[in-house]
């Protein structure tokens, strides 16, 4: 990382990498290339006087287009996220790009697409975190980060970034990308130190590009995304009652709750539409289910409710928390699933009682289960939802609810009326603790009911034994 690449000594000065990074060595056979250091470092000279003189340069491979060259050169990025164990050397060649530098010195062309192709410079991963404990210089990191934002042009970014806010290049560093706001298409941010508010006011009124937004931290009175005419999914982490947000052109809000989840979903989620998805994702270690949450109301259309027990102390009946306070008078899709292994614990009663308030019977027409529940809960539950058209169901050991009494339940019987009647899709994940003659009698039952078409999927649940 000590010495400037001498491979770009005879190209324009506008196409110069700025950034250090180990050479490679070019094609011995190609005439006018010398060694200049023993380490060895390479440099090009005047091209061959002849086409026979040089295979290398004029084989097949100069004939691959330029731009299927930058999407094989995109290829090998390697992977994009921000994770603990990322270490400063990996930080800088990141934020370098060290792999396009290095393609970059196989021959002037590959340089020139490497370094101008605007959309190589466009996905932008950083964590001003690692920066001080570098060697290298903090003015580095800042000026590689300027470089791959004007190598990007006007392509639109995407970024994923982690900053201390208490820090002063870390402040830097948003001064930057505000800079290019309005070049934003996917943002994901997590912030740590406090409130960034006042360091993303640059970029209030300036994203007309930004369609997905993550968000990890404060973001009480944070509004420089209000204004954002394409954005359409957002996901929240962290602490605050309160974003502002343009609600209304919102496809998909996912919110993975903290400590003061009871707050935010009054606050935010109400104002998502009938079009809208609400993807509520829960780790009951960090929230209390032992206090009543406050009555609500949600428009949304498509509700995934996704919990995870965390602490094996918390509190199991967080289910019951949100159907006794919450009602859903537009919900067509319900999907109850954990996010890690073991799922949540059904509450028929306060579901009955969801059930009957928001009028499922009207309007929910798709039910997707990974819960603990038992045959006959899950029957009576069923009974209320007339409307139900695909029905997917997972089980995981000790906690089976698809038996030879279950499948019996939603069989069609001539004699009497059908629970969920409408029913199209069957989806089974099971451990299989059923008979063949009740999967076949209510698959055969449903097939030539009323003529209406019937599909099934069985799946072993790999929680089965084998």
């Amino acid at each position: 990382m000590s010495v400037i690449l001498k491979s770009h000594i005879n190209l324009p000065t506008r196409t110069r990498s700025p950034a250090f990074c180990e050479p490679m060595v070019s094609d011995p056979n190609v005439p006018g290339v010398h060694l200049v250091f023993p380490n060895p470092i390479l440099v090009y000279g005047a091209p061959p006087r002849h086409p026979l003189a040089a295979p290398a340069v004029f084989g097949p491979i100069s004939r691959i287009p330029t731009e299927l060259l930058a999407t094989i050169f995109g290829m090998c990025s390697g992977e994009a996220r921000l994770v603990a164990s990322t270490t400063t050397e990996m930080e800088l060649d990141r934020l370098a790009k060290r792999y396009l530098l290095e393609v970059s010195q196989v021959c002037s062309s590959w340089h020139a697409i490497a370094l101008e192709t605007p959309r190589l410079w466009s996905d932008l991963t950083f964590d001003t975190r690692l920066w001080h404990a570098s060697t290298a210089p903090i003015d580095t990191f800042l000026s590689l980060l300027e470089t791959s934002l004007l190598r990007g042009r006007n392509h639109r970014l995407s970024i994923r970034f982690a900053v201390d806010v208490r820090a002063a290049h870390a402040r830097q560093a948003l001064s930057l990308l505000c800079e290019h706001a309005q070049r934003w298409e996917s943002l994901g941010c997590c912030t740590f130190g406090g409130n960034p508010k006042e360091y993303l006011n640059g970029a209030i009124g300036n994203l007309p590009s930004l369609k997905v937004l993550h968000y990890r931290g404060i973001w009480e009175g944070i509004d420089a995304f209000d204004n954002a005419p394409a954005l359409s999914r957002v996901t929240l982490l962290g602490q605050g009652k309160d974003i502002a947000l343009p609600w209304a052109q919102i496809s998909t809000f996912t919110y993975c709750c903290g400590p003061d989840a009871t707050a935010v979903v009054p606050g935010s989620a109400r104002f998502l539409g009938p079009t809208s998805e609400f993807i509520y994702a829960l780790e009951l270690a960090e929230i209390h289910t032992e206090q009543e949450w406050p009555a609500m109301e949600l428009n949304v259309g498509t509700l995934n409710i996704r919990v995870s027990r965390g602490d094996s102390r918390a509190p199991l009946d967080v289910l019951r928390q949100i159907f006794r306070s919450w009602t859903l008078p537009h919900v067509l899709q319900l999907s109850v699933m954990p996010r890690k292994e073991t799922p949540p614990v059904w509450n028929e009663e306060h579901f009955l009682d969801l059930a009957r308030r928001s009028s499922f019977r009207t309007h929910l027409t798709i039910l997707h289960l990974c819960v603990v529940i038992t045959d006959d809960e899950l029957l009576r539950c069923l009974f209320v939802l007339p409307l139900l058209e695909q029905l997917v169901l997972s089980e995981r050991a000790p906690h089976i609810f698809i038996t030879d009494r279950f499948l019996r339940g939603i069989a069609v019987d001539p004699n009497s009326p059908p629970i969920v009647p409408r029913l199209t899709f069957l989806s089974l994940t099971t451990v299989r603790r059923f008979s063949d003659d009740a999967y076949s009698d209510c698959l055969r039952s449903r097939s030539t009911s009323r003529g209406v078409s019937f599909r099934t999927e069985l799946e072993l649940s790999p929680h089965a034994e084998r």
